[in-house]
């Protein structure tokens, strides 16, 4: 019988949680910090043609510090923030693949048709010191102190803290973008499409560049 499934995990949103296995793999992968990262990234799409030959990248927000101008205690703090949330996507993607793997082994790999997409790129709401407790913000409390970031730093990541990363990591994520989700001139405001049926899609590996709408899917399903 034919059957539908919806699974939304609480990724990438904050807090950004992941056994410590998965947040320690990722120790010391970010130390170059996101002014590098967000170069790295942008060379990489244009290598795999996620953006068109010719994108510019934008250039960092004056509100978001350079990685150079922060000390090492700062590098080292908003370095795990971004190994933390490493971690999380990990786990999360090895979930998909216990799905996949399961559908592989009961032969429903080839007629199931697969739909991933994100929420609206990534968040803003940790601020510029990133924030070991994101209902702060929802306070009204705009900037966590940096002390109070540093007690939880051993511990981020885990069911002791409800916590978020900096803006610089935002911006990263977000590349070649300027801003955050929030905001939608030059902003983060676009999501990634996948769609996998091996039995129905003839093309394999395609990158197709045209916008669509979270609202297609429902009738793309119902069509299918």
């Amino acid at each position: 019988k034919p059957f539908f499934m919806f699974w939304a995990p609480g990724a990438m949103h904050a807090p950004h949680h992941a056994p410590q296995a998965y947040i320690d793999h990722y120790k010391g992968k970010f130390d170059m910090g996101w002014d590098e990262l967000r170069k790295q990234i942008y060379q990489r799409q244009l290598e795999l043609g996620i953006i068109p030959e010719g994108t510019v990248l934008t250039e960092r927000p004056d509100r978001v510090p350079a990685w150079d101008s922060l000390n090492a205690k700062e590098k080292a703090l908003m370095a795990r923030q971004m190994e933390t949330f490493a971690g999380m996507l990990t786990h999360t993607d090895e979930q998909i693949g216990r799905m996949v793997a399961t559908l592989k082994r009961t032969g429903k790999f080839d007629n199931t048709l697969i739909i991933v997409t994100s929420d609206n790129g990534a968040s803003a709401e940790g601020g510029l010191n990133g924030s070991h407790n994101e209902a702060l913000l929802i306070n009204s409390i705009m900037k966590t102190d940096l002390e109070e970031n540093y007690k939880k730093q051993d511990v981020w990541g885990s069911i002791e803290t409800n916590n978020h990363y900096h803006i610089g990591w935002t911006m990263a994520g977000n590349t070649p973008f300027k801003y955050f989700k929030q905001t939608v001139h030059h902003g983060g405001t676009a999501d990634p499409l996948v769609v996998s049926w091996p039995a129905g899609i003839k093309a394999k590996g395609e990158i197709r560049t045209q916008f669509a709408h979270i609202i297609d899917i429902g009738p793309t399903i119902m069509e299918a």
